[in-house]
């Protein structure tokens, strides 16, 4: 019996192919109250695509940003915990908490950062892991892992990946591009960033007129991000390349339901061969 052809998607991701894939169908209702400068809490689903319309997509990951306002006016804090699982249900695990200064895009000041990874079993694996206590002051950054410190001159204060996900949410739509430094997942310095608005897009998502804002963020040594926001200003979908992240208030548990699916699959592999 011959294979069935599959079709080859052929064009980026964005929110309306998302939903036309039925990856979903509809994004959660922003509440009234929501204020981007304020608290709140978004989830995210991770959902990567491997190229084609009918098999090999899937959720493998989750992202929890939560936003929390300081007594101080020029700071907030911002609290990451992403789970991205690799092979056989392999798992990275990041919590990081920033003390963030508050500007156009946002840059971190002060971080406790988390790093592990739990093999296909769910066990620990400890000479993968990293712990770091990090900070930018005058421009210069120190990174404290154990007993080690080390000192590093920056040109400026660099924002990073999370902290642009916060920011885009309070940008106006008529502001100029910004060009910027960023550490991607607070780790990796990259330079020569630019974020610009890409204007209103009316998007149909399951037959209803969606109207929303994007943008999008390109630079040295890093994928194009696009950042695709409702009418209140929420970030409810950012897309780059084979991943989309995804608003849904239930997106953890969409993504333990794969990662235990991956986990009792490699189970099973595994007593057939011993």
């Amino acid at each position: 019996m011959a294979k069935k052809k599959r079709e080859i998607i052929g064009s980026p991701l964005t929110p309306k192919l998302l939903n036309e894939l039925g990856v979903f169908k509809s994004f959660p209702d922003t509440p009234e109250d929501f204020k981007p400068d304020g608290s709140w809490t978004n989830h995210y689903r991770i959902w990567a695509c491997h190229g084609y319309r009918e098999s090999g997509n899937k959720d493998v990951g989750y992202l929890r940003l939560q936003r929390r306002k300081s007594s101080s006016d020029n700071k907030f804090t911002l609290n990451v915990h992403q789970e991205l699982a690799g092979a056989e249900g392999s798992v990275n695990i990041i919590d990081a908490e920033i003390i963030c200064m508050y500007e156009q895009i946002s840059f971190p000041v002060k971080w406790k950062y988390k790093s592990s990874f739990t093999d296909p079993r769910g066990n620990p694996v400890e000479q993968l892991g990293q712990q770091e206590n990090n900070s930018i002051s005058n421009n210069v950054l120190t990174i404290s892992r154990g007993n080690k410190v080390i000192k590093r001159k920056l040109s400026s204060g660099p924002t990073c990946n999370w902290c642009i996900c916060e920011s885009v949410q309070r940008l106006t739509k008529n502001n100029k591009p910004l060009a910027f430094d960023m550490l991607d997942d607070l780790t990796v310095l990259k330079t020569n960033q630019h974020l610009s608005g890409q204007g209103i897009s009316s998007v149909s998502i399951s037959n209803r007129k969606i109207p929303l804002y994007s943008f999008v963020h390109i630079g040295a040594g890093n994928l194009p991000f696009e950042y695709w926001l409702d009418e209140r200003g929420r970030l409810v979908s950012f897309i780059s390349m084979d991943k989309a992240y995804i608003l849904n208030d239930d997106a953890e548990n969409i993504y333990l339901d794969f990662l235990n699916s991956e986990r009792k699959s490699f189970l099973s592999r595994s007593q057939k061969v011993s």
